[in-house]
């Protein structure tokens, strides 16, 4: 049985995608790595991947690239979602909504303030080059490896029997036709919402939110700094509404 990890991003659902698929490797009777559970150090990863070794099991959510040793005896999946609807989203849950991380992430209730006071788009174009990298990693690294699964946010949100049926696909799973099923039941509900609030961990889900927060100048500024990682991801540069 090969190991499988799972990178993404922050903003992709990368919750749903710990919860799920620790489900998936305790059917499977895969052992299972996480930061969520603190079974995993993945802030050091991006620095140190030895932490792979000597493990075997299911890896998720790795939310960086790494440079894992032996990369090619792994199934990979790669879950990625628009950079510039990932921003946005990242902008409404660190100013509003996602609880401090001692240690890791603290921001004080002023710099959340500030954040608010500057707005939308001085904070989406101030830590653009770090999700850049971070893309342009997987890019680089990940996405077209033979061994590698890319899936994506948008289609997870609005069709997510067709996402699955290719996320599940390294699982060994016995009967993955009924675990499909089982599935699509448990999470039908997952990707709706009512209204809009800032304070939700769950705001909203739509794909091409940016459009709909961002200002015409700031979108075009992200699409001339991303338009690489836009074409290779298959995002429209312009329209910015889901994958080709």
């Amino acid at each position: 049985m090969k190991s499988i990890i799972v990178f993404t991003v922050h903003k992709a659902a990368s919750m749903l995608l710990h919860e799920l698929t620790k489900w998936l490797a305790g059917a499977c009777r895969m052992q299972f790595y996480s930061i969520n559970d603190g079974t995993f150090p993945e802030v050091e990863l991006r620095t140190d991947a030895s932490a792979f070794l000597g493990k075997e099991g299911c890896f998720c959510p790795v939310r960086y690239y790494a440079d894992v040793p032996h990369i090619e005896e792994y199934d990979i999946i790669l879950h990625l979602r628009d950079p510039r609807d990932a921003m946005t989203s990242a902008f409404f849950s660190f100013a509003y909504s996602h609880p401090p991380i001692p240690g890791c992430w603290n921001p004080s209730d002023a710099e959340r303030q500030e954040w608010i006071r500057r707005g939308i788009d001085w904070h989406v174009l101030t830590e653009a080059n770090a999700w850049l990298r971070t893309y342009r990693e997987y890019c680089d690294h990940i996405l077209n490896r033979s061994n590698t699964i890319f899936v994506t946010y948008e289609e997870m949100v609005t069709d997510f029997e067709s996402w699955l049926r290719k996320y599940i696909a390294p699982f060994p799973l016995a009967r993955p036709e009924r675990i499909i099923k089982k599935l699509v039941r448990r999470y039908r509900h997952n990707f709706e919402v009512d209204g809009e609030d800032v304070y939700r961990h769950k705001r909203q889900v739509t794909p091409g939110d940016h459009k709909r927060k961002l200002k015409p100048e700031t979108i075009a500024a992200l699409d001339e700094q991303f338009k690489d990682v836009l074409a290779a991801l298959g995002y429209e540069s312009l329209s910015g509404s889901a994958p080709c």
